[in-house]
């Protein structure tokens, strides 16, 4: 049984491929099958140039979903099509079987 990993890259306002390329090494490294990415993709600022974001997740070979967190709202839309055009689902209040694995992500709201 190979691992299951979580993976949280959150991009700071500079959003360095430097920064980020380690973590996805790291994670492909222990040769997940599912990777779950917990949200705050992007950081203020960060939402600007989210394209590092994109390059980055490229690179995973594992099955990949997110879910996303508040700091994503302001560009919620942008990140749910540019995730969708590289094949990763991003869950809004949905559940997705993925290699055998139940996995739900909720929207996150202000209450």
């Amino acid at each position: 049984m190979k691992t299951t990993t979580s993976l949280l890259l959150a991009l700071g306002a500079l959003g360095a491929v430097g920064c980020t390329t380690p973590k996805v090494a790291a994670t492909e490294a222990l040769g997940p099958e599912l990777v779950v990415v917990t949200g705050d993709c992007v950081t203020p600022f960060a939402e600007r140039a989210p394209d590092v974001l994109f390059e980055v997740f490229r690179e995973l070979r594992a099955p990949t979903v997110v879910c996303l967190g508040n700091h994503d709202l302001p560009i919620r839309d942008t990140l749910v099509q540019r995730f969708a055009a590289i094949g990763i689902p991003v869950l809004v209040d949905q559940t997705l079987e993925v290699v055998g694995v139940s996995v739900t992500g909720a929207d996150f709201r202000w209450t």
